[in-house]
């Protein structure tokens, strides 16, 4: 189901996350910002640095986590930007843009944001397409944790040392064009480099040749993209725009199991090993999208529907070498399939100068594959197998998110709030009372982004 809301008017586009989310595209839990492209917001610069030359100079803070869960802000909650323009050039600072982090990176190091993303956006280059855009978004990570463990003899210790790193570089170049209107065209294109090494190694004075290590690295770790937007404006206040994406990820990582605890160099021994386990992961997802805007002087509206595919495969392949020949362990792989249809509709209207409001709702329809095959070896070095299982599973889902949000604007300010979906659903749709009698935040459980942002 889409809804939109054709009442009053809207006078500024303010907002970034808390905009969308009032706008129904965006979600703190779901974070679908496969959909947010039909709403040309900051937050969304990252998918095409050319957009940046179309804002004004501004600043804005959100500190989410603060409102959504009650924790104390810190810059690592907090996302933040700031955009400013000249004569041929503009430029946006975006602090922590990925709300959820790298997941894909949560291997060996655990989950991280990048820390920043730069975009500077072209207004002026004579022969060449107008709005070319580039992004360089930057992270890295390190933590050292040393252990010492005395025994009743402090000359005998034993030491641990666990280091963990993680860094991501992207690149994205976006350019749009107005040249064939009313065909417009944006697209974008984009290459990371990500990596993460996990390692831990463990020390014991007592004995000669003692070896305890474990080290997890990314091995070929790519991604790849690219983004294409055409627009068509059927008149001055309608436009019609469409979405093709596709990415591709490559994370494959290795991890090396070193373990001789009484030094003798063979690993045959109990709760000894060495062995190397590969886990390959690949993804890629395609999505589409269609959809059209509706924009006046006091009102912006819009539908759009989507359709993602996203293609995992992941595994796991052990090889033991403490015998000197390879000798695969059981071998794991799955195969996963996801489709994502999201409908998305909403408007922002201006009830006063200094008012706005907005409303939006998203249907999510995913229906998951997901396809495990574990396979069994003889444990001799011929490496011959025994045994194949193959299990299968599917699941349909649909979840109806609505969202409310508005807007208090004076001067160059705005505050931008988001009520929460749950408040939404129990209390004004199902007419149940807020838990005060139980004591409970109503607060913590009446709201759910807020956002602040100055034009200058």
């Amino acid at each position: 189901m889409v809804l939109v809301v054709l009442v009053g008017g809207v006078g500024g586009m303010y907002g970034s996350l808390a905009r969308l989310s009032g706008l129904g595209v965006y979600h703190l839990e779901g974070n679908w910002f496969g959909a947010s492209w039909i709403v040309d917001d900051p937050i969304v610069l990252m998918e095409n640095g050319s957009l940046v030359t179309k804002l004004s100079n501004e600043v804005g803070w959100e500190p989410y986590l603060y409102i959504y869960s009650g924790t104390p802000p810190v810059w690592n909650n907090s996302y933040a930007y700031g955009v400013i323009n000249t004569e041929w050039a503009s430029v946006g600072v975006f602090i922590n843009p990925l709300i959820m982090g790298e997941g894909y990176l949560a291997g060996g190091s655990g989950l991280f944001r990048p820390w920043f993303d730069i975009v500077v956006g072209t207004k002026k280059v004579p022969y060449v397409v107008p709005y070319i855009g580039l992004t360089v978004g930057a992270s890295a990570e390190t933590s050292i944790i040393e252990t010492v463990n005395s025994t009743v003899n402090p000359a005998i210790t034993t030491k641990t040392i666990a280091q963990q790193s993680v860094s991501l570089v992207k690149l994205r170049a976006g350019a749009g064009s107005e040249l064939f209107k009313p065909l417009i065209l944006d697209a974008s294109v984009s290459v990371w480099f990500p990596g993460m090494k996990d390692e831990s190694r463990g020390e014991n004075s007592s004995i000669a040749n003692y070896k305890n290590e474990m080290i997890w690295q990314g091995v070929g770790n790519i991604g790849l993209e690219a983004k294409v937007y055409p627009k068509m404006r059927l008149s001055p206040s309608l436009e019609w725009k469409n979405m093709l994406t596709y990415r591709y990820l490559n994370l494959s990582s290795n991890q090396i199991v070193s373990k001789d605890l009484n030094g003798d160099g063979d690993y045959l021994d109990a709760t000894e090993a060495k062995t190397t386990r590969t886990d390959p992961y690949s993804k890629h997802i395609i999505g589409l999208g269609t959809g059209v805007n509706y924009t006046i002087s006091q009102l912006f509206a819009y539908a759009s529907l989507n359709y993602f595919l996203d293609l995992e495969n992941t595994g796991t392949f052990t090889i033991n070498q403490a015998s000197g020949n390879d000798i695969y362990q059981p071998k794991t792989e799955k195969d996963n399939t996801y489709n994502y249809i999201i409908l998305t509709g909403g408007a922002e209207v201006s009830l006063k100068k200094w008012f706005s409001l907005r409303m939006g709702i998203m249907d999510n329809i995913s229906i998951t594959t997901k396809k495990t095959t574990t396979i069994n070896y003889d444990g001799t070095s011929d490496n011959r197998e025994t045994t194949r299982t193959i299990d299968t599973a599917s699941e349909i889902q649909n979840s109806i998110i609505p969202q409310i949000g508005l807007s208090v604007h004076f001067g160059g300010f705005s505050l931008d709030w988001v009520m929460s979906d749950t408040f939404i659903q129990n209390v004004l749709g199902q007419g149940r009372l807020p838990y005060i009698i139980s004591g409970n935040n109503l607060f913590d459980n009446f709201s759910m982004i807020v956002s602040i942002n100055y034009r200058f």
